[in-house]
Parts: structure tokens; sequence; C-alpha cells
């Protein structure tokens, strides 16, 4: 039996190193199948915060748009009415509008803080980071 076993040893000898190979390759991709498998976790919860930064961006406009039709139709009534208070509603609207542009100024610091995406998001068309009364109008 001896024999045999010499002549068959060299092949024996390369199925344990052929095993050894397989083994580290495998390791290997299991290694890289976390790295990427955590890298997509990771694109997942940055796109699940970038999309919850539109929807807050979106949510604000469309309050915002509302605040300032509904203080348009104030306007409109005083004006209509012939009243004195058509002064006092262009106050109120100009009250609101700084209410409004310190409210945006503070979603975008506290997006600034958390996230870049998010401040990207909040600035939308805002030029510079600039609160502008264009961005009331979108």
């Amino acid at each position: 039996m001896a024999p045999f076993r010499f002549c068959l040893q060299p092949a024996l000898d390369r199925a344990h190193e052929g095993e050894r190979e397989a083994r580290v390759a495998l390791v290997r991709a299991q290694v890289a199948f976390t790295a990427v498998d955590a890298d997509v976790n990771d694109l997942r919860l940055r796109m699940e915060a970038v999309r919850e930064a539109c929807v807050a961006a979106l949510d604000a406009r469309r309050r915002t748009r509302a605040t300032e039709a509904r203080l348009r139709a104030a306007e409109v009534e005083h004006a209509r009415q012939g009243c004195v208070g058509a002064a006092r509603g262009r106050s109120a609207l100009e009250r609101l509008r700084k209410h409004a542009e310190a409210d945006y100024a503070e979603r975008l610091a506290r997006a600034d803080a958390a996230d870049d995406d998010e401040a990207n998001a909040l600035r939308g068309g805002a030029v510079g980071g600039r609160f502008d009364e264009s961005d009331l109008r979108m």
C-alpha cells in the first residue's frame, strides 16, 4: 500500500492546497459581501433621510403658500370693505413673512447641523441659502 500512497501523495497535497485556497477565497468573498451589504444599508439610510428632507421641504412650501394665500384674501377683504385695516393687513403680511423667514432659517440651520443632504433639499430654490420671497411663491 505504501507505493500507492507515494504515488497519490502529490495529488492529495495539491487537493489540500486547493481546499485551503478555496477557504481563503470564501472568507474574502464573505468579507467583501459584508462590506457591500453595509454600504447598501448606509446608502438606503441616506436615501431615506433625503426623501424625508424633501417631504419636509415640500410641506413647508405648501404651508407657506397656504398662509400667504389666506393673508392675500384677508388684505383683499379689508380693501373691499374700504377699511383702514388694509394697512394693518399689510403689516400683518409683513410680520408673517418675517416669521416664515425665521422659521425657514431655523429649519435650514437644523438641517445643516443634521445632514448636508437635508440642507440642500430644504434650500430648494433659495439662492446661496438665503431666504427670498420667490421661495414663498414656489
